[in-house]
């Protein structure tokens, strides 16, 4: 089963050509990540999603330190490259159609879980 992805400009490429249930949880946990730093502020109806945003935000952003340290860790063991996988969500942060790209993020989860 081929697992690259293409969401915005940028196609995401697993270092397997095998997607493994592990490495699916912590892609997951960087969609989820995704989902949650593009969140319209319209939309953001509580604070704890406004924190979430932010903390995700922080979390694509960041280059030194545990934050970055965490990020390179989970790309790691989701088998993408860190390197990779931040130009792509910097892409997908930066779209002019966030939208788009949370149906997009949305349906790489339902095709894996059917």
């Amino acid at each position: 089963m081929s697992v690259t992805k293409k969401i915005a400009s940028q196609t995401l490429t697993p270092r397997e050509t095998v997607a493994t249930p592990e490495s699916f949880l912590f892609m997951s946990v960087i969609l989820q990540a995704l989902l949650d730093a593009i969140t319209e502020e319209s939309l953001v109806p509580d604070k704890r999603k406004s924190l979430n945003k932010e903390r995700a935000l922080a979390w694509f952003y960041a280059s030194i330190g545990v934050t970055a340290s965490d990020f390179e860790e989970v790309c790691d063991l989701a088998n993408i490259d860190p390197t990779q996988m931040k130009t792509f969500a910097l892409d997908v942060i930066t779209s002019n159609n966030k939208k788009h790209m949370r149906e997009k993020i949305n349906l790489l989860f339902s095709r894996r879980t059917q």
